[in-house]
């Protein structure tokens, strides 16, 4: 399930990102891990176009440049989880800088997403991303790097009994999570983890689309979400960096992203401050 228009955007994005980096050479950056969790359900692939896997992984240049014009290096790991072959979750690429290596992942014909399974079980994925896999895989976690992790699934989550110790586990590591679902929504537990953690929820529907532009323009708008976060996490472990005295852009969702129940997301960003 290769595509070539998104072999060609990251082609050029890669020859964009060296020349910026010989530009940003000197400067102080911050450094984020971030994990993105796959949805392999059937659903998530149901005219079997492969259209929701291009639209996220060819637009990955877009969001990742939102983080670097803010000073933020992404070094992002894939994990899968639902599909027919390991449910529970599984490592489709371990950390990386190299965009086409993600996109070489998620696409290839044996080991990529596959789309066949029928259960979604994100919650025991993000606790083994944490520790270790069932095969005993693990991710290779960037020293003192900001943790991440956004999923992509179309569906509630059916390993709810989980959530308490999910929740747990992302608290302990604090990580900031963000769930872009089917319709927005925040009212099933997914979301409302992620609002737990000061993270935001997004419209997957958006990206269900067979318009670039808008599945590019959603990218951008995530990244520029993220970077926000990002940001507001180093600061409140680092007050005096540079950064931090004069970025005081806020975290802001735009309306291209649906994201939704602002009031819940302020409630979610207050709690991650408490527990802080």
């Amino acid at each position: 399930m290769k595509k070539l228009a998104g072999k060609i955007i990251l082609t050029c994005f890669a020859l964009s990102f060296a020349a910026m980096s010989a530009v940003k050479a000197n400067a102080a950056m911050i450094e984020t891990d971030i994990v993105i969790f796959m949805d392999e359900s059937g659903s998530m692939n149901a005219d079997a176009s492969g259209m929701l896997t291009t639209n996220i992984f060819s637009n990955l240049s877009l969001f990742n440049s939102s983080l670097f014009k803010r000073d933020i290096k992404a070094n992002y790991s894939i994990v899968a989880f639902g599909g027919s072959s390991n449910d529970f979750g599984r490592i489709l690429q371990n950390f990386t800088t190299d965009l086409g290596a993600l996109f070489a992942a998620v696409s290839d014909d044996d080991t990529g997403l596959e789309y066949a399974g029928t259960n979604e079980f994100p919650f025991i994925a993000i606790q083994q991303a944490l520790s270790a896999f069932i095969n005993a895989d693990v991710l290779s976690y960037t020293s003192d790097a900001i943790r991440n992790f956004i999923v992509f699934t179309d569906e509630e989550p059916d390993d709810g009994t989980e959530a308490d110790a999910t929740q747990r586990a992302l608290n302990d590591n604090n990580v900031r999570l963000n769930a872009v679902l089917s319709g927005g929504s925040t009212t099933g537990e997914l979301g409302s983890m992620a609002i737990e953690t000061g993270g935001n929820v997004f419209d997957l529907d958006t990206l269900m689309t067979a318009s670039n532009q808008q599945a590019g323009q959603f990218m951008a708008d995530l990244g520029d979400v993220k970077a926000s976060e990002i940001i507001e996490d180093y600061c409140d472990a680092n007050p005096e960096a540079e950064v931090c005295l004069e970025d005081s852009t806020p975290v802001n969702a735009p309306a291209t992203l649906g994201l939704m129940f602002t009031g819940l997301i302020a409630l979610g960003i207050r709690q991650r401050k408490r527990r802080a």
